[in-house]
């Protein structure tokens, strides 16, 4: 046969054995590279998720615990190179991370693809046919009554946005009596602004424009023309009065929860302080590297996100927020409000000039 212009043809024959040890050579070469992922982190097995819960939370009732005390496991989640492993302490659900081998726990873990301290923009911000801008306030708080001056200002300028907005208060119940951070005497003014919410609610806005002002009580109530009796009789019923600001609290508490999810820390990580800004029901927040803890600061996220000149105390800037909160914006959100911080304390005009640019909670 002549070679020249032409291919050579070659005939390998393989035995069967040999054919044999090639596949398992194969198979074995393919099993090698999976297995190689199960050494990843510290070059020990993999564990399944119960495996590692059982192993994180064995580990912190030997160790970490205080003596008679016991955690609990509730749930373990996959998150990329970790085990998020939720447990239970004392009543409040706590997140830890280990592992996948069970080698290393660790009580926190940062996401670095997410800002410490975010941004956000009118983009953002999740939408609803019906949005609803809820603030949590105290009404002794320098800042919390900020806050309400600028409610108040929306609702004045733009009455139909007044459906869109709620305002909650933060406390606690003890004894069936409400407690507040600066005393009795803001438990009993917030219960009194929760009676007229719930059972008053076309009069709130108008008590509370009276009440920023000098906070006189007395006066405001006439002023907004408020049922005294009625007023009273909530206040003084338990299944009345207390249970609204109960339910106020038990609102915060969920935030809390849901916001400690969210940034993967435990509950008593999240400051929901007076004020704080919640937009259908999600928050922005801000790392605290002082206190260590998360704050909802959706007011500034949203002011540096948008880049307006609008301060992020402004009825301008949370009416900018609320309206990015619509699946479509009403006309309404077209009218320009007063774009300058609003005073703090109780103040008779809108703003000061001596105000501080800082922000501020109580």
């Amino acid at each position: 046969m002549d070679s020249e212009g032409r291919k050579s043809e070659i005939t390998l024959k393989i035995d069967k054995a040999t054919a044999f040890s090639l596949i398992l050579l194969v198979v074995g070469m393919i099993i090698g590279f999976f297995l190689s992922f199960s050494f990843r982190i510290t070059g020990l097995a993999v564990l399944s998720p119960e495996d590692a819960g059982k192993r994180a939370i064995n580990y912190i009732n030997e160790n970490l615990v205080a003596p008679g005390e016991t955690a609990t496991l509730v749930d373990v989640e996959e998150m990329g190179d970790l085990y998020k492993v939720i447990t239970k302490y004392k009543g409040r659900e706590i997140p830890v991370y280990i592992t996948r081998d069970g080698r290393y726990l660790l009580l926190n873990a940062f996401d670095t693809s997410q800002k410490l301290n975010p941004t956000l923009t009118c983009e953002d911000v999740p939408k609803k046919d019906k949005p609803l801008l809820r603030v949590f306030v105290v009404s002794k708080c320098p800042f919390g009554l900020q806050m309400q001056r600028i409610l108040v200002e929306i609702v004045k300028n733009i009455p139909t946005l007044a459906d869109n907005i709620e305002v909650l208060y933060i406390g606690s119940v003890r004894d069936n009596k409400i407690i507040s951070m600066h005393g009795d005497e803001e438990a009993q003014e917030n219960l009194r602004q929760i009676c007229i919410r719930e059972e008053q609610s076309g009069k709130y806005w108008e008590y509370i424009a009276c009440y920023i002002k000098e906070g006189n009580t007395t006066d405001c109530l006439v002023k907004a023309n408020i049922d005294i009796n009625k007023l009273h009789a909530c206040m003084n019923n338990t299944s009345r009065g207390l249970k609204y600001a109960k339910d106020d609290f038990d609102l915060y508490d969920e935030y809390k929860l849901k916001f400690a999810q969210k940034v993967g820390t435990e509950k008593d990580r999240i400051s929901i302080a007076s004020p704080a800004v919640i937009i259908n029901d999600d928050a922005s927040l801000t790392y605290d590297k002082a206190h260590g803890t998360w704050d909802v600061s959706t007011e500034f996220a949203f002011a540096h996100g948008e880049g307006t000149k609008a301060d992020p105390r402004s009825a301008e800037n949370l009416k900018e927020l609320l309206c990015c909160g619509f699946v479509k914006k009403p006309n309404e959100c077209s009218i320009k409000l007063a774009d300058t911080r609003a005073a703090t304390w109780f103040s008779e005009t809108y703003s000061k000039s001596s105000e501080s640019s800082t922000s501020g909670r109580c």
